[in-house]
């Protein structure tokens, strides 16, 4: 707005108003306004952040705000009046409580092998802002199988056993049997025995058991778990061997032996192994002629010999000074 010499407050531009005064000359002198309004102007200047937020007044706002105001000079010279309009979200925080046996992997990607309560990772929540997560976690620490089940070779009929050892107290052990299906669970009754201890008994095993895997799932007291590899159940059948032997098929010596063992045999074999007294493979060997035995406890051993297709061709009694 613009008050001119007629006492007229003009709101808009203006080049047709006059007013008359006198000149020096004593005569009238015509003035013609030639006037141009500018106006100021508004404005409202929309933020959302994080927490806080510095406006251009220099004021740090921690919470939303739509009043506060800044004048500021336009274009045309008048005041440019701003209202802020402030949203402020807020920040997450959060915990997150696991417990696990022996290691970890957190959203972090890292792996943690002991217990853990000042860990954190940085998130994006719903509004947009950070979401800090602080880790507390508990490592348990599970079983340690020091002792696997070996594999055990019998003749039908006989008793087989498999056995695991696992340091700390308060275990608890499930034996399971895999007959070409898939383990599962073993109940003590029938031949079975000793199924919730470190130690499986099988009495009497059939030639249908050809084969059988036998792993133990050990459970710690503070209920962490850890399977053993599996063991795995060979059936030798005594029938028609001593017909073999009679014939002098095949012949080992010397028997006592400390180191080399010589195999002459007119029948074709593929493998042999040495079996303790437990029904261990303690010896493994292929087809040949000469087995050295040197590293084995002396002692009482069947050597038994293979076909093709694992079947028994010949038992040995192998004696090791």
């Amino acid at each position: 707005s613009y008050t001119w010499i007629d006492g007229v407050t003009y709101t808009s531009s203006n080049n047709s108003a006059t007013h008359t005064l006198t000149n020096a000359a004593g005569c009238d002198s015509v003035v013609t306004l030639n006037l141009t309004i500018n106006s100021s102007t508004t404005a409202t200047d929309v933020q959302t952040a994080c927490n806080s937020y510095t406006w251009i007044d220099g004021v740090t706002y921690t919470s939303s705000n739509n009043t506060a105001t800044q004048t500021l000079t336009n274009a045309a010279g008048c005041d440019s009046v701003v209202t802020l309009n402030l949203t402020i979200n807020s920040s997450t925080t959060a915990t997150d409580v696991q417990t696990a046996c022996n290691s970890y992997t957190w959203i972090d990607g890292v792996t943690y092998t002991s217990s853990n309560n000042s860990a954190t990772h940085t998130l994006t929540n719903a509004a947009g802002c950070d979401s800090i997560v602080t880790l507390n976690l508990t490592l348990l620490s599970g079983p340690s199988i020091t002792t696997q089940p070996v594999d055990t070779t019998v003749f039908v009929g006989n008793n087989a056993q498999f056995q695991t050892n696992v340091t700390g107290v308060g275990n608890t052990y499930q034996w399971q049997e895999n007959d070409g299906t898939g383990f599962s669970n073993l109940s003590s009754f029938g031949i079975y025995s000793g199924i919730n201890t470190n130690t499986l008994n099988i009495t009497g095993v059939t030639a249908s058991m050809q084969q059988y895997g036998y792993r133990c799932i050990v459970t710690s007291s503070d209920g962490c778990t850890d399977t053993t590899q599996a063991g795995v159940l060979y059936i030798s059948s005594p029938t028609g061997l001593g017909e073999i032997d009679n014939e002098n098929s095949l012949i080992i010596y010397p028997n006592p032996t400390r180191s080399i063992l010589n195999i002459e045999s007119s029948i074709s074999y593929k493998s042999g192994k040495v079996i303790n007294s437990l029904g261990q493979i303690v010896l493994e060997f292929d087809n040949t002629k000469k087995v050295d035995v040197s590293s084995i406890a002396a002692g009482t051993y069947s050597i038994l010999f293979y076909s093709e297709n694992q079947a028994v061709l010949v038992s040995k009694k192998l004696i090791v000074q």
